[in-house]
């Protein structure tokens, strides 16, 4: 092998890992942890459709506090949507494609539900 071939096994490794880590990663930038301890757990507003876990209300899926206001609201969505987008992964495996597809359309749901709650 030259070290051409060498250095671009060793790049395409390296992206490979970065793409999938930031996938499936937990944490981002909006912290989840700091609000679900105040979340409402006696009813089901804010629950994304079709998800019977109650952490998965729209505020835990854009992890921002669920009294945030509409700008945050946007900002955690634009920056999810920008980081999931099924769009990012569409040159890699149909594995990557469904997950990022997943989570796009659980980053888009819990955004038309945030928008709708603060609408009322």
């Amino acid at each position: 092998m030259s070290a051409s071939e060498i250095a671009t096994v060793l790049l395409g490794g390296f992206l490979g890992y970065w793409i999938v880590f930031n996938l499936m990663r937990s944490k981002s930038k909006y912290d989840p942890t700091a609000h679900r301890d105040s979340a409402k757990t006696n009813d089901n507003q804010g629950e994304i459709p079709g998800v019977s876990d109650s952490s998965e209300q729209w505020f835990h899926v854009l992890n921002i506090s669920p009294g945030a206001s509409l700008d945050e609201i946007q900002t955690a969505y634009r920056y999810l949507i920008r980081q999931y987008h099924p769009d990012k992964v569409a040159s890699l495996g149909i594995e990557f494609q469904l997950l990022a597809e997943e989570k796009a359309k659980r980053i888009n749901l819990a955004y038309q539900q945030a928008l709708k709650e603060k609408e009322s």
